[in-house]
């Protein structure tokens, strides 16, 4: 993917592959909507935030892997979202 964003932006725009990954992660959010309270921001801000953690942890990573553990940031990610998934925006579990 990141290749593809730098060397052909509009076939990665086509492909819908992003709005493809942020409707997933979105999913994930909405499915504990039942039990958790989320106020303030959208289950669809909330897909794009993860979507954009994830993109912007593979850049840093292979633009400056000397500097940027992968699995550190993607964990970094993940942890967000257990934390949106089992408290919701008020801190409540």
């Amino acid at each position: 993917m990141v290749e593809a964003l730098d060397t052909n932006p509009d076939s990665l725009r086509r492909s819908g592959i992003l709005r493809r990954f942020r409707a997933y992660l979105s999913g994930i959010v909405r499915s504990a909507k039942n039990r958790v309270s989320f106020a303030g921001t959208s289950i669809r801000a909330r897909g794009a935030t993860l979507c954009g953690g994830v993109i912007g942890a593979e850049l840093q990573h292979y633009q400056d892997p000397e500097q940027v553990d992968l699995t550190v940031a993607m964990q970094g990610v993940v942890d967000q979202l257990v934390v949106w998934l089992t408290r919701g925006s008020r801190g409540q579990r």
